[in-house]
């Protein structure tokens, strides 16, 4: 079932280079909107409304994006960048969408469940975090699930192709790719260091100190 649309408002972005701080410390976010032939648009976003927004539609929702009070147009979140140190938003970009073509998106893969090998000491490894798929866009899943309660043994795994998609929607991402898989601890082994023979330091020592002082004598 397609889900509903969330509105966000946006303005035609003037401020550009070193004016986009200033923006940035006034609340607002950067961005810009491309996609199905149109010249790229410049955006000025409200960061509390689009975190909200974005927040709601997850990372593959429709969103309904009406720059300078026009008309909507349906788009994709493409990148979200982020200040590394505080996780604050930087600038975003939009790609809009022909809700009647089928497009490409990555959606995350989340598991769930108890993995029985676990009780035998096996580590349930995530191999894959995300999957490509096209589809319409308001087909796209939120997420795919994945329960890990069929992992009975060590060396169980899932692979990609065992990903459920609903109707409409098609895995991109290599069937036979390993998604999750119950694995056996790594054993690490110390290595026992190795012995002194006695005398080899001293002789060392004793060599060193003659080499200097033939040095010194030269």
């Amino acid at each position: 079932m397609a889900r509903k649309h969330e509105q966000l408002h946006a303005d035609r972005r003037e401020a550009l280079g070193k004016k986009v701080k200033r923006l940035r410390r006034d609340g607002m976010v950067p961005g810009n909107v491309y996609g199905l032939d149109m010249e790229p648009i410049p955006l000025t976003l409200d960061g509390r409304e689009f975190i909200a927004v974005h927040q709601r539609a997850g990372s593959t929702g429709v969103i309904d994006l009406a720059v300078n009070g026009a008309d909507s147009l349906p788009v994709l979140v493409q990148e979200v960048q982020h200040d590394p140190p505080t996780s604050r938003v930087l600038h975003v970009s939009f790609v809009q969408v022909d809700l009647t073509k089928p497009v490409s998106a990555m959606v995350p893969v989340v598991i769930h469940g108890d993995a029985p090998a676990v009780e035998l000491g096996a580590i349930v490894i995530q191999h894959v975090n995300e999957v490509s798929v096209s589809a319409l866009p308001d087909d796209i899943p939120e997420h795919f699930e994945v329960d890990v309660s069929v992992l009975a043994d060590f060396d169980h795994s899932l692979l990609v192709g065992d990903l459920d998609a609903p109707a409409g929607v098609t895995i991109q991402t290599e069937l036979d790719d390993l998604m999750v898989r119950a694995e056996r601890p790594r054993v690490v082994e110390e290595e026992e260091p190795e012995e002194e023979l006695e005398g080899e330091e001293g002789e060392g020592e004793e060599g060193e100190e003659a080499a200097a002082e033939e040095e010194s004598e030269e």
